[in-house]
């Protein structure tokens, strides 16, 4: 089992949402409100696997992180 020390509420995920969501389109990407609902908890989830948090600052680093790798067309 996996074990994480960080829970979301849904106020934290909202919060992650509307970051990631702007860093999606400063990166010229209008995704689908499912794509940025699936998106959102997978970065989420990297974040927290990573060692990070759901703070802004982690939230847009790793968005950042899958513009640049190109991680997001499976979205």
């Amino acid at each position: 089992m996996e074990y994480c020390s960080v829970q979301a509420n849904e106020k934290m995920i909202a919060d992650a949402r509307n970051w990631i969501e702007d860093e999606m389109k400063k990166g010229g990407f209008n995704l689908t409100s499912k794509e940025m609902d699936l998106l959102t908890l997978d970065i989420m989830e990297t974040s927290a696997m990573m060692g990070g948090g759901y703070d802004e600052s982690d939230m847009r680093d790793v968005a950042k992180q899958y513009i640049a790798s190109n991680f997001y067309p499976r979205f």
